[in-house]
């Protein structure tokens, strides 16, 4: 169902530097982290999906390798969005 989706806000979100709390509240990127929580919940809404499974396909579709820190916030995501599940869990190991 999330094949051809897009996420590029989340994407962007994820990118960006900065705590997951400045980046949620007043900060002039959290219209970014809006955008992201738009297009999650509409996964929710419409097709039924967990949350979790579109932060995955956005970070599959991510050029380059991910730090601790973007794993860190995708696994936050959920939580500052409000969506069903609070917390994403990934299996990466970091070297």
């Amino acid at each position: 169902m999330l094949q051809g989706r897009q996420f590029r806000s989340c994407q962007s979100y994820l990118r960006q530097r900065g705590n997951v709390l400045e980046m949620a509240t007043g900060n002039p990127q959290s219209q970014t982290v809006e955008e992201c929580c738009e297009s999650l919940k509409d996964i929710e809404r419409k097709q039924q999906q967990c949350g979790c499974e579109a932060i995955k396909h956005a970070m599959r579709q991510m050029q380059g390798g991910q730090s601790e820190e973007v794993y860190r916030k995708a696994r936050m995501l959920p939580r500052t969005c409000g969506l069903r599940s609070q917390q994403c869990q990934f299996n990466v190991i970091f070297v």
